[in-house]
């Protein structure tokens, strides 16, 4: 027969299991978004005030507003536009009393889009690197045999 601490233990676990399965599941996503729409990749309207903020085209237009909204564990998506809370290069200039992912989209190119040159042969080389210094093979060999 089980005694009353392994039930109080396991139903102590079994409640601890369900309150971080609901407060998990019910994360929210965000979603921000100026006055213009140009070059946007995460909303379909522009922000407003009257929105509800949580579905791409009903974004809100102030991510200070979308903060006293949130729960920790929620992500905001901040879309391409200029706003008050950020600085021209994308940095956060208000501090976060909540735990929160915030995805903010920049216009910088990550990656290149242009053509590689087919023309153009190239081949693959190795180098070596002796004290922060390239080096040929056969340096870079002695060098190894010495140790």
């Amino acid at each position: 027969m089980k005694s009353f601490q392994e039930f109080s233990f396991a139903g102590l676990r079994l409640v601890f299991f369900l309150f971080m399965y609901t407060t998990c599941s019910q994360a929210q996503h965000w979603y921000l978004n100026d006055n213009s729409k140009v070059n946007d990749i995460f909303t379909s309207q522009v922000g407003m005030p009257n929105h509800l903020g949580n579905s791409p085209d009903q974004p809100l237009h102030s991510l200070t507003e979308i903060l006293q909204r949130c729960k920790e564990g929620d992500t905001i998506y901040v879309d391409t536009g200029s706003y008050p809370e950020f600085t021209a290069s994308g940095e956060l200039l208000i501090s976060l009393s909540k735990h929160v992912i915030i995805i903010h989209f920049s216009q910088k190119e990550l990656f290149s889009k242009k053509q590689y040159p087919t023309t153009v042969k190239a081949t693959a080389e190795e180098f070596y690197i002796l004290n922060d210094q390239p080096v040929s093979r056969e340096v870079y060999l002695q060098h190894l045999q010495k140790k």
